[in-house]
């Protein structure tokens, strides 16, 4: 940062633009005397719209373009969808800030059908995300799965010429585009658990920059955090990267207490493992009143929490079914 301005990088989407002029407000409303630029950029995932993530270098193509920027201090920060996000970072780069988390579910939109259970046997749905696919087609083996690709706008216009039957999308990219009508209903989290991450908007930037870190601790919302570190910790854990059908959603029972939901799926959904542990977050050897201690503490024990219940996955056969979802999409990349 310099002059008291916080240069914002972003995809031109609608949805990335809005995410960057909600990290813009926030900081204005925390610091008077600070000033934002939002700079737009167009990547390579916003171009090649018609293959799917998969195929290409995964979410983080979307992601490296920012990066370069902020690597290259050409801008102070860039606003992420964490789904997003891959596990390890640009090299000097970290994540600032974490938001609080909007509504984590997928939800049904659809012209035809009010909802899921309503969509006939060969209905088509729409979706680019492997972790959508493989876990509707548990539960539906009788539906089809069509790419679909694009920003929220050109979706729901695919949707609209009838090009399919329904398209799965995010609550929170519809409710931050004011587009909630289009949702039908959420999709319940035993037919489709949520991306690690999914909701939560993280602010990235320099490790070296002392004064853009300082403001964005204003930002920070530290039970979101908590959550997203445990999910990032069996992403990481698992080793399935961008391309592997990983589902985990991690969610307070209460102030003291976390648990973790997971899923690894096979690509075609014929197979599902799922695990669930909870952990208290509460260390009886640190003092409550020593703040940062305690920040730590649980930091660590949601790590832990997300380990633990990788390696539950991979005893019970999560790598074959991870490597079988990165064949699969390496043989039909042509």
């Amino acid at each position: 940062m310099s002059s008291n301005i916080i240069k914002i990088v972003t995809r031109s989407s609608p949805l990335a633009l809005w995410q960057a002029e909600h990290c813009s407000k926030m900081i204005k409303t925390h610091f008077r005397d600070i000033d934002t630029k939002i700079i737009k950029i167009t990547t390579q995932g916003d171009i090649w719209l018609d293959v799917s993530l998969a195929k290409l270098e995964g979410k983080g193509m979307f992601v490296s373009a920012l990066e370069k920027m902020l690597v290259e201090k050409e801008a102070d920060i860039a606003v992420h969808s964490l789904k997003d996000m891959p596990a390890e970072l640009e090299n000097g780069l970290v994540i600032g800030a974490i938001l609080t988390r909007e509504n984590p579910l997928d939800s049904f939109v659809s012209n035809k059908y009010k909802s899921f259970d309503e969509l006939p046997k060969n209905g088509i749905i729409g979706t680019s995300s492997l972790r959508r696919s493989s876990q509707l087609l548990h539960s539906r083996p009788d539906i089809n799965i069509k790419l679909l690709r694009g920003n929220v706008n050109t979706r729901l216009r695919k949707l609209n010429e009838g090009l399919y039957d329904a398209i799965i999308l995010a609550h929170a990219g519809l409710k931050r585009l004011c587009l909630s009508e289009y949702i039908c209903h959420d999709i319940k989290e035993d037919i489709s658990l949520p991306a690690a991450g999914q909701g939560v908007l993280a602010i990235e930037c320099r490790n070296d920059d002392e004064d853009t870190k300082k403001i964005l601790t204003k930002l920070h919302d530290h039970s979101t955090n908590i959550c997203i570190v445990a999910e990032r910790a069996l992403v990481i854990n698992l080793k399935g990267g961008c391309h592997a059908p990983v589902a985990a959603f991690a969610y307070m029972l209460d102030p003291d207490t976390i648990e973790l939901r997971a899923r690894v799926m096979s690509y075609n959904g014929k197979q599902l493992i799922e695990e669930k542990l909870q952990s208290k977050l509460s260390d009886q050897n640190i003092d409550p009143n020593h703040k940062i201690k305690n920040i730590i503490s649980q930091i660590n024990i949601a790590y832990n929490l997300g380990k633990n219940i990788s390696e539950k996955l991979l005893q019970r056969g999560a790598k074959k079914l991870i490597d079988e979802s990165i064949n699969f999409i390496k043989s039909n990349q042509n």
